[in-house]
């Protein structure tokens, strides 16, 4: 079943009825290929007996909580067995609580965002230290979701001594050099990831080959910058309070 925790990731709760995950990918091309046409008969094959197994108590089944922000190598938060019918089915109800209610920390997303040469040119608006991102062009079906998790498990983009501060996340824009805000992030002094703050819909999908602008504003109020956002939702205005009109 699929449970969306408090912090907006989504997770599925599931018990698994073999033993091992499925390796070969089946697609419309692949299902033509000997491997994974075998593969898909052996497990079809193994079903029965491996269920009737776990049934008798002889094997136990598995349960594990897999993180559906993150790829696929790098999803599994939680994985434990447990023997018996029943008491598989109490601890899956126990841990659709515990996602609810945050108990299961976010994985690391296993994607990637990279901190490019490419020049910021935002005129006098952001500060130095704003960032061209390239988000893993690997990513399948990117989302604003996706892009702010892989920043938040690269804290170090926005790593900078002294005082918290705010960054704004956009899209690139070559020809205004200002994009539409995505996010408002904050970091605080000691903290390795970003308080996010998103003034989009985070299922809005973004370029899996775009370059995004990580814009620092400096030690500015959070509050402030997301109300200056929401009245200029396409990012023509500059956004730091001491050039503001």
């Amino acid at each position: 079943m699929i449970v969306n925790a408090p912090h907006g990731r989504s997770y599925s709760v599931r018990r698994r009825w073999l033993p091992w995950r499925q390796r070969i990918p089946v697609d419309t091309i692949l299902l033509v290929t000997v491997l994974a046409g075998l593969e898909l008969a052996l497990r079809v094959t193994l079903v029965p007996v491996v269920v009737l197994l776990r049934l008798l108590r002889v094997l136990r089944w598995e349960l594990e909580v897999r993180d559906l922000g993150a790829r696929r190598d790098a999803a599994v938060v939680s994985r434990e067995q447990v023997r018996g019918w029943a008491a598989s089915q109490q601890r899956l109800r126990e841990l659709v609580r515990e996602v609810q209610h945050q108990s299961v920390a976010p994985a690391p997303s296993g994607f990637t965002v990279t901190l490019t040469r490419d020049a910021v040119s935002m005129g006098d608006d952001a500060h130095d230290n704003s960032r061209v991102l390239v988000l893993d062009d690997r990513t399948a079906h990117p989302t604003v979701a996706t892009l702010v998790t892989a920043i938040c498990d690269g804290g170090r983009w926005m790593s900078i001594e002294g005082a918290p501060t705010t960054w704004v996340l956009r899209e690139g824009d070559v020809r205004r050099g200002r994009g539409r805000p995505l996010a408002v992030l904050v970091l605080l002094r000691d903290r390795q990831s970003p308080d996010v703050h998103p003034v989009v819909d985070t299922s809005f999908r973004v370029a899996r080959d775009g370059r995004f602008h990580l814009e620092h504003l400096g030690i500015q109020d959070v509050e402030r910058t997301i109300e200056m956002v929401r009245r200029d939702p396409d990012g023509r205005r500059p956004l730091r309070e001491d050039r503001q009109a």
